[in-house]
C-alpha cells in the first residue's frame, strides 16, 4: 500500500495539473483568436469570388465553376472537421479545467501511513511488554514464598501497564488532533489557490479584450494622425510660402524705401549747399518743406518697419506652432509605435507556438496537376517534360490570346460601324471628322466615361486653339488620372500650387487643391469645372508651358528648419508604413502556417495555392 501511494504521489507530482490547466487556457484563448481569424478571412474569400465573378467573363467562369466548387466543398469540410476537433478540445477543456490537484491529499496520506506505522511499532512495544510481564508472572507463581513482593510487582505492573495505556491514548489523541489541523489547512490553501486561479483567468481575458481594443484604436489613430499631419503639412507649407514671399517683398519695399531717403538726403544736401546764398526767408521756407518731406519719409519707414516686425512674429508663430505640432506627431508616433511593439511580441509569441511545414515539392506536384488539366494543348503537348513552361508564363500567354481576341472583335466591331456610317453618310464625312472622331474615341473609355489620357512622356505641342474645336468640348476626360499627372509634375518640378492656380488657372490656391486632390467625375461636374480640367489638360500638353511656370515660380527656402521637418515627417512616415508593413505580414504569415498546417492532414490544394491561383485567374 504504501509503494502504491508513493507512486500515485511521484505520477501526479510529473504530471503538473496546474501546468496543464494553463497551458489549456492559453490554447483555448488561441482557438478563440483563429476562429474569429477563420469567419474574417472566410468573408474575404466570399468577397473575392464574388468580384472574381462580377469581373471575369462568362466563359471563364464556366471553366473555372467546378474548380472553385470543389475548393469551397473541400474548404467546408475543413472547416466542419475544425469546429469538431475544437469542440471535442472544449470538452476536455471543460473537464480538466476545474479538476482539483489531487497531490497534496496524497501527500498527506503518505504522511499519515508514517504515523500508522509508528502505532504499529507502539503496538509491538506493548505485546513485548506484555509477555515480559507474563513471563514476570510465570517466574512470581513459582516463588510463592515471596508472596509480599509478588504483590508489589503486581501493583508495579499495574502501575505501568495503566501509564502505557494512558500515555498511548494521549499520544494517539494528539496525533489524530494534529492530523486533523494540517487536513483542513490544506483543503483551505487549496480553496484558495482555486480562488487565485479563477481570478487570474479572469484579469487574463480582460487583458485580451482589453489588447485587441487598445490595437484596432491604436491603428485607427495611427492612419488618422498621419492624414492629420499630411494635411497640416501641405497647409502649413503653403502658409509659410505666402509668408516668405510676402516678406521678401516687405524686404523690397524697405530698400527702395531707403534708397529713396538716402536720394532725398543727398538731394536736401545739394539743396542746402545751394539756397545758402539766397535770402533768409527763403531758407527758412525751404528749411519748413524738407521738414515735412522727412517727417513722410520717416512716417513711411517706420510703417515699413512695424510690417515687416509683424511679418517676422508671424513667421515665428507658425515655426512655433509647427514645432509643436510635429513635437505631439513624433510622441504619438512613439507611443503608437510602443502598443504596436508590444502587439507584435505578443504575435510573436503565437507564432512560435505554430510549427512550420516544408510543402514544396507538393506543391509543385499540384501545380503540374493544374497546369496539364487548365492549360491542356497542342502547345504543351509539343514541349518536353524538361522545358515545360511554369504557371506565370502559360497564365500571361493565356492573357495575351485573349487580349488579341478581344482586339480583333474591337477592331471588326469599328470597321461595321464604319461602313454603316459611310453607307448612311457618304457626301457629308470629312477626313477632320473622321480624325476628331478616331481621336474621342481613343480617349473615351466605354464603360464608365472616363478617359485615358495620353502619355506624358511623349509632350506633344497643341495647337493655339485646342481648347475651342467642338469635338475638344465634347470629349470627356479623366479628371483623376489628370489631377494626378499635374501633382506629380508640380512636385517634380518644384513649383507651386499657389503660381499654378494663379498663372494657369486664374483660381485661388483653395479651389484649386480641391480639385486636385477630390476630383470629381466628369459627369458630375459643371461646366466651369470641366473648364479647369481642360486647361489642366491643355497645360499638360507642351512642355514650354512648364518651363515658364518655373521661370515664374519663386524658389522655396532651403532653410534648416524646413529641411528638418521634412526629413523629420519624413522619417516619421517611413517608420509608421514599416510597422504596418510587419504586423501584416506577421498576420499573413499565421494565416499562411494555419492553413500549411492543415494540408498536411489532407492532399488537397492548400489555401495559399488556391489563393495564387484565383490571384493569377
Amino acid at each position: 500500500m504504501a509503494a502504491d501511494l508513493q507512486s500515485h504521489t511521484q505520477y501526479w507530482k510529473s504530471f503538473d495539473l496546474l501546468s496543464l490547466q494553463q497551458e489549456l487556457d492559453v490554447t483555448a484563448n488561441d482557438l478563440a483568436t483563429r476562429q474569429d481569424e477563420s469567419d474574417s478571412s472566410r468573408k474575404r474569400l466570399v468577397e473575392q469570388s464574388r468580384e472574381f465573378k462580377k469581373v471575369t467573363a462568362e466563359e471563364v467562369r464556366k471553366q473555372v465553376a467546378p474548380l472553385l466548387k470543389s475548393f469551397q466543398v473541400e474548404i467546408d469540410s475543413l472547416s466542419k472537421r475544425s469546429k469538431a476537433a475544437e469542440a471535442a478540445f472544449l470538452n476536455i477543456y471543460k473537464r480538466l479545467i476545474d479538476v482539483p490537484d489531487p497531490l497534496p491529499a496524497f501527500e498527506q496520506a503518505l504522511s499519515h501511513q508514517k504515523l500508522v506505522t509508528r502505532l504499529s511499532d507502539f503496538e509491538i512495544e506493548n505485546t513485548k511488554l506484555r509477555e515480559t510481564l507474563a513471563e514476570y508472572n510465570s517466574e512470581f507463581a513459582e516463588v510463592k514464598s515471596q508472596e509480599l513482593t509478588i504483590k508489589q510487582l503486581k501493583e508495579k505492573i499495574k502501575d505501568y501497564e495503566n501509564k502505557i495505556e494512558s500515555e498511548v491514548q494521549t499520544r494517539s489523541a494528539s496525533q489524530e488532533k494534529e492530523l486533523n489541523r494540517q487536513y483542513q489547512e490544506k483543503e483551505k490553501q487549496l480553496h484558495e489557490t482555486q480562488l487565485s486561479f479563477a481570478k487570474r483567468l479572469g484579469v487574463a481575458e480582460q487583458q485580451m479584450a482589453t489588447l485587441r481594443a487598445a490595437l484596432e484604436s491604436s491603428q485607427s489613430e495611427l492612419f488618422e494622425v498621419k492624414s492629420k499631419h499630411e494635411q497640416s503639412a501641405a497647409a502649413k507649407s503653403d502658409e509659410m510660402d505666402m509668408l516668405i514671399l510676402d516678406l521678401e517683398r516687405a524686404n523690397e519695399r524697405a530698400s527702395v524705401s531707403e534708397r529713396q531717403v538716402e536720394s532725398l538726403q543727398d538731394q536736401l544736401v545739394k539743396l542746402q549747399g545751394s539756397l545758402k546764398e539766397k535770402d533768409s526767408s527763403n531758407q527758412e521756407l525751404d528749411m519748413a518743406i524738407d521738414q515735412m518731406k522727412r517727417s513722410d519719409l520717416e512716417l513711411e519707414v517706420t510703417a515699413k518697419e512695424r510690417e515687416i516686425t509683424q511679418l517676422v512674429e508671424e513667421v515665428q508663430k507658425l515655426q512655433a506652432a509647427s514645432a509643436k505640432q510635429q513635437a505631439e506627431f513624433h510622441s504619438r508616433v512613439s507611443r503608437l509605435e510602443d502598443e504596436l511593439a508590444k502587439k507584435e511580441s505578443q504575435l510573436t509569441e503565437l507564432n512560435s507556438m505554430l510549427s512550420q511545414q516544408s510543402d514544396y515539392e507538393e506543391i509543385r506536384k499540384e501545380l503540374q496537376i493544374m497546369k496539364s488539366l487548365e492549360f491542356r494543348n497542342s502547345e504543351n503537348q509539343d514541349v518536353a517534360p524538361d522545358q515545360a513552361k511554369s504557371l506565370e508564363t502559360l497564365l500571361l500567354e493565356k492573357n495575351r490570346s485573349l487580349q488579341t481576341e478581344n482586339t480583333k472583335l474591337k477592331n471588326l466591331n469599328l470597321d461595321a460601324s464604319e461602313r454603316v456610317k459611310t453607307d448612311v453618310e457618304v457626301n457629308f464625312a470629312s477626313p477632320m471628322s473622321r480624325t476628331s472622331e478616331h481621336s474621342s474615341s481613343a480617349l473615351v473609355h466605354p464603360e464608365n466615361g472616363h478617359s485615358k489620357s495620353p502619355q506624358v512622356a511623349g509632350w506633344p505641342s497643341p495647337a493655339t486653339n485646342y481648347l475651342t474645336r467642338p469635338e475638344f468640348l465634347k470629349e470627356c476626360l479623366d479628371t483623376l488620372d489628370v489631377s494626378n499627372k499635374v501633382k506629380e509634375l508640380l512636385s517634380v518640378h518644384n513649383i507651386g500650387q499657389r503660381v499654378f492656380a494663379k498663372q494657369v488657372l486664374g483660381l485661388s490656391q483653395g479651389t484649386v487643391s480641391e480639385l486636385l486632390s477630390k476630383p470629381k467625375h466628369w459627369d458630375k461636374l459643371t461646366e466651369k469645372g470641366r473648364e479647369s480640367y481642360r486647361k489642366m489638360y491643355h497645360w499638360l500638353q507642351d512642355i514650354r508651358n512648364i518651363d515658364a511656370l518655373k521661370n515664374v515660380s519663386p524658389r522655396k527656402p532651403t532653410g534648416v528648419f524646413n529641411n528638418m521637418s521634412k526629413t523629420d515627417s519624413g522619417n516619421a512616415e517611413e517608420r509608421i508604413a514599416q510597422i504596418l508593413k510587419e504586423a501584416q505580414n506577421a498576420m499573413s504569415t499565421k494565416s499562411q502556417e494555419l492553413a500549411n498546417g492543415n494540408h498536411l492532414f489532407n492532399k488537397q490544394p492548400t489555401a495559399r495555392l488556391q489563393q495564387t491561383i484565383s490571384a493569377k485567374i
